[in-house]
């Protein structure tokens, strides 16, 4: 009996994270990660960044189990979900005539451009979305930006030095983080998902 997997493979040349599955890696122009290894069925099955990103096709879905292989891509306006396994996946299928800009894509996915390491201070900006802080020399501030312009914006911030030095987490002017003006760590391989709502910033 074959271990059950749920297999997507990036199919553009951009980074490509799943902005509700935030457990899931940045994934790379052709790379494959099975999803039950960082999140559950009922996760997967409820991920909206997950259904879009199959329907305009930048990712392909594989469920292997028990040797019965089940593969979801954009077909005629609908994902195809084999017989035996319809009462086991949702159905993932979208209207033809949804059109979205790049800018609302981006925002819907967690499209990346790169990887950010930054060993300065930093304000992330709009193609920001993985910011890894090396603080071997300092103290790093993250100054997240103006809360109103990036509603729905979610950061990870990743510190990946092993000194006592800090990784501050701050909000714009008067806004917070969690509730206060700063978050403050010194944990090596400590990453914070943080989430906007427009007005302030939370810890995910």
């Amino acid at each position: 009996m074959a271990r059950e997997s749920w297999t997507v493979k990036n199919h553009t040349s951009k980074n490509l994270s799943i902005g509700d599955l935030p457990r899931v890696p940045v994934m790379r122009k052709n790379m494959q990660i099975n999803l039950l290894k960082f999140a559950t069925k009922s996760d997967i099955n409820q991920s909206v960044n997950l259904k879009q990103m199959l329907d305009i096709g930048w990712l392909k879905l594989t469920k292997t189990k028990d040797k019965v292989k089940t593969t979801l891509s954009k077909t005629k306006g609908e994902t195809g979900v084999h017989s035996i396994e319809e009462n086991e996946l949702k159905d993932y299928s979208y209207s033809k005539e949804e059109t979205y800009s790049k800018e609302e894509v981006d925002d819907l996915v967690g499209c990346v451009s790169e990887v950010i390491t930054v060993t300065d201070n930093y304000t992330p900006g709009d193609n920001d979305q993985v910011i890894l802080v090396d603080a071997s020399s300092k103290d790093i501030t993250i100054t997240l930006p103006p809360a109103v312009d990036y509603n729905n914006k979610t950061f990870f911030i990743k510190k990946i030095d092993s000194s006592i030095n800090n990784m501050i987490i701050d909000g714009n002017e008067n806004e917070t983080v969690d509730e206060n003006e700063t978050i403050t760590t010194n944990v090596q391989y400590l990453s914070l998902h943080v989430a906007c709502d427009g007005a302030n910033w939370w810890i995910i």
